[in-house]
C-alpha cells in the first residue's frame, strides 16, 4: 500500500441452520514495511467486527385493515353470481427478520363464496380457490414480508348467485382468515387456532347480505330551489332510485324526514304540511299514498305488497318528487326554507330474484320482499345519501 492509502476489507461467510446465537469477527493486519522489511501487527489487540445475531422472521397476527375493506351491506349477486365484488384486506408484518407467506385458509359462509383470490402485491397472476367444506385454501403464494415493515395484502371475493337458481336473498354471507403459513431462514412455521406454531384468531371480513339486485338511491340537487309559495302545493322533496344492472327491483315506500326554517312560530305561522303527493314529474304516481304528521315526516307508499309495488327495471331509473299543501307564514325579516331528506330505515324495498316466493337454500329462507335501507347489519344500502332537497320562498 502506498503511503497515506486505505484499504477496506469486506468479509463473507456462509452461514449455517442456526436459527439463535451470535457472531462477530475481529481484525489484526500483519505487514511489512516496504523499505525496512520489518514486520508489525496492528493492532495490537485484535479490532472486533460488528456483532450479528443469527434470527427468523416471525409473523405477527395479521389484522383486518377496514378502512379498504368492503363495508357491511348489500351485494347484488344477480341470477349467474358475482366476481371479485368484495375485497378484505389484511395487514401483515414480520419482525426480526423477512418472512414469505406460502398458503392462506379462509373460512366462508357455505353455499355463499364461489371463489377466493389473492393477487401478489408485485403483479402477477391472481391464485384463487373455491371453499371446500367452507374453507378455501390457497396454496403456492409467494408473498413477501419485509422485516419490519407491513404488506398490506387485498383479498377478492365472489358470491354465488341469488334467486331461484341459487340462494334465498338476503343471505348473509362472510369469509374470514383462519390460517397462515409462512418461511424464514429456512424454518417454516404456521398460525392458526390450534394445532400450530402461534395462535391465530380468525380475522373476520365485515358481514355482507347477497341479493340478486340492489338500489342506488340519490338526491342530486346542488343548489336549493326557489319558489316556494305559502299555501300552495309545493315540491318540497326528491329522490331518484336506480336498479343495478343484474336486475329489477320494487319500491314498496319511501319515508321523508322534514325540516324548515324562517316560519314564525305558534298558529297559524308555524309549518303545517297537508295533502302530501309522490309524483312521477308533477303528475301523482298511481297506487301511491303518502301520509303526514304534519310538521316533520312524510310517508309515501306505493303498493300493498311484492306485486303491487312500484317496479324498476334492471338498469333503469326513476326519480320521485314529493308535494305537499305548505301552511305557515315568515317569521319577521326571514325567508321560509322547507327542506327532506330519505330515512334509510323508512326506504323499504323489494328484490326481484324469487319474484316474490320464498326459497330455503343451505337452511336459508328468504324472499327478498320488505327489505330496509338500513336494516340489522349487513342489510343496509351502501352510501344511502345523507343530503337533502331544499326549496325556499
Amino acid at each position: 500500500m502506498a503511503p497515506g492509502a486505505q484499504l477496506t476489507i469486506d468479509i463473507f461467510a456462509n452461514t449455517g441452520p442456526a436459527t439463535s446465537g451470535t457472531v462477530q469477527t475481529t481484525l489484526q493486519v500483519s505487514s511489512i514495511g516496504s523499505v525496512d522489511n520489518i514486520a508489525a501487527t496492528t493492532p495490537s489487540t485484535a479490532l472486533q467486527g460488528q456483532l450479528m445475531s443469527y434470527n427468523i422472521g416471525t409473523l405477527q397476527a395479521p389484522a383486518l385493515i377496514v378502512s379498504t375493506s368492503t363495508p357491511s351491506q348489500y351485494i347484488a349477486s344477480g341470477s349467474t353470481g358475482a366476481t371479485n365484488s368484495s375485497q378484505a384486506t389484511y395487514n401483515f408484518v414480520s419482525t426480526s427478520g423477512p418472512s414469505t407467506i406460502t398458503e392462506l385458509k379462509f373460512a366462508a359462509t357455505t353455499g355463499t363464496v364461489t371463489n377466493v383470490c389473492v393477487t401478489p402485491q408485485g403483479g402477477g397472476a391472481a391464485i384463487c380457490n373455491s371453499p371446500v367444506n367452507g374453507v378455501a385454501d390457497l396454496t403456492g403464494l409467494n408473498l413477501s414480508v419485509l422485516n419490519n415493515g407491513g404488506l398490506a395484502q387485498n383479498v377478492q371475493v365472489s358470491y354465488a348467485p341469488v334467486g331461484n337458481n341459487g340462494i334465498a336473498p338476503a343471505t348473509t354471507s362472510q369469509i374470514g382468515l383462519s390460517y397462515v403459513k409462512y418461511t424464514s431462514g429456512g424454518t417454516t412455521s404456521t398460525m392458526c387456532a390450534s394445532g400450530c406454531t402461534s395462535v391465530l384468531s380468525v380475522q373476520n371480513a365485515p358481514a355482507v347480505a347477497l341479493v340478486g339486485s340492489v338500489p342506488t338511491v340519490t338526491i342530486s340537487q346542488t343548489t336549493p330551489a326557489t319558489g316556494l309559495i305559502l299555501g300552495g302545493q309545493d315540491q318540497i322533496g326528491q329522490v331518484t332510485v336506480a336498479a343495478s344492472t343484474q336486475g329489477a327491483i320494487r319500491v314498496h315506500q319511501i319515508s321523508f324526514n322534514v325540516g324548515n326554517s324562517g316560519f314564525a312560530t305558534g298558529t297559524p305561522g308555524n309549518l303545517q304540511l297537508l295533502n302530501p303527493t309522490l309524483d312521477n314529474g308533477s303528475t301523482p304516481i298511481v297506487g301511491a299514498s303518502c301520509s303526514t304528521n304534519g310538521t316533520s315526516t312524510v310517508t309515501c307508499t306505493l303498493g300493498t305488497g311484492y306485486g303491487s309495488d312500484f317496479i324498476i327495471t334492471a338498469g333503469q331509473s326513476q326519480t320521485f318528487n314529493l308535494y305537499a299543501q305548505v301552511n305557515g307564514s315568515n317569521a319577521s325579516g326571514s325567508t321560509a326554507s322547507v327542506s327532506s331528506s330519505v330515512s334509510a330505515a323508512g326506504f323499504i324495498w323489494d328484490d326481484s330474484s324469487t319474484n316474490g316466493q320464498t326459497i330455503t337454500v343451505n337452511g336459508v329462507s328468504g324472499n327478498g320482499v320488505g327489505l330496509s335501507g338500513a336494516g340489522t347489519s349487513p342489510e343496509s344500502i351502501y352510501s344511502f345519501p345523507t343530503n337533502s332537497y331544499s326549496i325556499h320562498d
